[in-house]
């Protein structure tokens, strides 16, 4: 089923404007004009929040395993969201071992599964569980930090 959040102010490359997010199996599939929303979709009305792209931080040190007391996946998958950060990229040292190896990089993954707060659309919040991913409802619908990306295409969570 499709979900259309529609904003007064949907950010993108090209400015802002009113329009709308078209996100399907958790993949926003395009950005549209309110006029151009799928007659079956479900719609968000965001009002007036802003829809705009995550943010990447492209220097974090998530020290788990082995220092997860100074800051593992929960945590920094925490704050990157409440910051709205969609992506974070772990620098391999810090963690215990650290991750050079093929084997270590299998270690701190296992890590996350469960720990690492994962968001979807705006208003569902996944949680990851051991092989497993459970979806929520949340409220508001809309928050100015759960866009994840305005590319079509890309993933709406990561």
């Amino acid at each position: 089923m499709a979900h259309a959040f529609l904003s007064k102010r949907v950010v993108t490359q090209q400015g802002t404007r009113p329009g709308a997010l078209l996100v399907e199996d958790e993949t926003i599939r395009a950005i549209c004009r309110p006029s151009e929303i799928p007659a079956d979709a479900i719609v968000h009305d965001c009002g007036n929040e802003a829809l705009l792209p995550g943010l990447v931080d492209t220097h974090v040190h998530i020290n788990q395993p082995g220092r997860t007391e100074w800051e593992g996946f929960r945590t920094a998958t925490q704050a990157a969201a409440a910051g709205g950060y969609t992506t974070l990229v772990d620098m391999p040292l810090n963690c215990l071992p650290e991750t050079t190896t093929v084997a270590a990089l299998e270690e701190k993954r296992s890590s996350t599964q469960e720990t690492a707060l994962l968001t979807g659309p705006p208003g569902v919040e996944r949680s990851r569980t051991t092989n497993s991913t459970s979806f929520r409802s949340r409220a508001p619908a809309c928050s100015a930090s759960n866009a994840s990306s305005s590319t079509p295409g890309a993933t709406a969570s990561p």
